[in-house]
């Protein structure tokens, strides 16, 4: 099975953080199999560009998304990809215990990706993958911006990339 790229970005924030995503970042979108973002776009716009993009966009909003983005977009899914079941969600409250949180909202699930801290995360918590990607607009435990590479072949392999 040749495997397929999943892009996952998150909080790109974009007119309030940021007024584009990065153009590096652009061609990795345009040749990714999928795209999934975790949430706070805050303009719809933004979805609507991925959308234009030509992959598959996957994608959830965020507790700063408003009503455009919410009629939209579900609070979270999960979907068939590449043979693995994949979560999105957006997260809630601190970043401690974030994971753990998001995590119990998923029954049976390969893998969850999930935004909110803008602290790129990768961790197993009961038999999941789950992945923050960090922030296309900036991370709070430094000031580089991320996102997340992620292969779904016969594993699942993520790699972070900083902007």
């Amino acid at each position: 099975m040749n495997p397929i790229t999943l892009v996952a970005i998150s909080d790109t924030h974009i007119p309030l953080e940021t007024h584009a995503l990065p153009k590096e970042l652009m061609a990795v979108l345009e040749n990714a199999d999928v795209i999934v973002h975790t949430g706070d776009f805050i303009n719809i716009s933004v979805l609507q560009m991925l959308r234009e993009l030509g992959p598959p966009v996957y994608a959830v909003y965020g507790n700063l998304d408003g009503d455009a983005l919410r009629r939209e977009l579900p609070e979270m899914r999960a979907e068939p990809i590449a043979g693995y079941e994949v979560g999105m969600i957006h997260g809630w409250g601190p970043p401690t215990r974030l994971a753990e949180r998001v995590r119990r909202r998923f029954g049976e699930i390969d893998l969850i990706l999930y935004g909110h801290s803008h602290i790129p995360m990768i961790d197993t918590i009961d038999g999941a993958l789950v992945v923050n990607p960090g922030s296309t607009s900036r991370n709070r435990n430094d000031s580089s911006r991320s996102y997340a590479i992620i292969s779904l072949g016969n594993e699942i392999s993520v790699e972070h990339r900083h902007l």
